[in-house]
């Protein structure tokens, strides 16, 4: 019996070493199935995920692009209303210059119409002291003109003063 225990023994560890051999391949054949689908399912997130990556970076390089003509077309558009806004600057300080002259040349009208105005004035009182003057001579002179037949003594009337405040004689006769 020993030999045929030996030979049980023999088998049963024999079978066990199989199954325990084959169960081990058969796990390790389904571990490297299941890291294969791991790896593959893996593999795609990968290439989605890079291909997401890629498209970011294309968009992102799109948005820097339209950003960068963006930000030179409002550039150019701020640079073009500061030109137009210095050349009306220019413009309206030579428009205010101009009006300062045209004021300026207005205040001179003025003084000088002022100016007239008073010279007119005294000229008017002049001309009415000259008036007086000639009306007083005038009489002087009717009296002064005898009529062929009768001579009068005249008296003389003072003559008014002139605007000098000087007498003027007549020193003929007529």
């Amino acid at each position: 019996m020993s030999s045929e225990n030996y030979v049980n023994y023999y088998i049963e560890i024999l079978t066990n070493t199989m199954t325990d051999a084959i169960v081990r391949n058969i796990s390790l054949q389904a571990q490297a199935k299941i890291n294969n689908d791991v790896i593959q399912a893996q593999s795609s997130q990968l290439e989605e995920a890079v291909s997401v990556t890629n498209s970011s970076k294309q968009e992102l390089e799109s948005f820097k692009s339209n950003s960068e003509a963006s930000n030179q077309s409002l550039i150019d558009s701020l640079r073009a209303d500061i030109k137009r806004l210095n050349e009306e600057v220019s413009s309206l300080s030579f428009m205010k210059s101009e009006y300062e002259n045209v004021k300026h040349q207005v205040s001179h009208v003025d003084t000088f119409r002022s100016e007239l105005l008073k010279e007119r004035e005294e000229h008017q009182k002049t001309r009415d002291d000259y008036d007086k003057q000639i009306v007083v001579l005038n009489k002087k002179i009717e009296k002064l003109k005898p009529t062929p037949v009768k001579k009068t003594k005249t008296v003389e009337e003072p003559v008014e003063p002139t605007t000098d405040s000087t007498i003027i004689k007549d020193g003929g006769s007529f």
